[in-house]
């Protein structure tokens, strides 16, 4: 687990964060997907969430280079959003 609070976990759309004094841990790839085709589509924020929980399991300070897709048809889902980016650790 990130000893850096979930809430706290840096989300940034461009390759670099911290002055590049970072490791790369390998990629990470969500997917946040409605219940059944009554229910909201799922939000941007609800993607960027569950990005910075999966960040956290591996030990992330930070996500660099993330997307987050517009709603889609996924399998077993009639909307979903993907959520992908790089997980780093911060080196000083």
């Amino acid at each position: 687990m990130s000893a850096t609070p979930v809430n706290e976990i840096k989300l940034v759309s461009s390759a670099t964060v911290n002055g590049g004094n970072f490791t790369s841990l390998p990629p990470l790839k969500t997917t946040v997907a409605k219940v059944t085709a009554f229910h909201p589509a799922p939000t941007v924020a609800q993607a960027q969430q569950k990005l910075r929980i999966e960040a956290a399991k591996v030990g992330a300070d930070a996500v660099i280079g993330v997307n987050v897709t517009g709603i889609q048809v996924c399998p077993l889902s009639w909307g979903c959003r993907h959520a992908t980016g790089t997980p780093v650790k911060f080196t000083n």
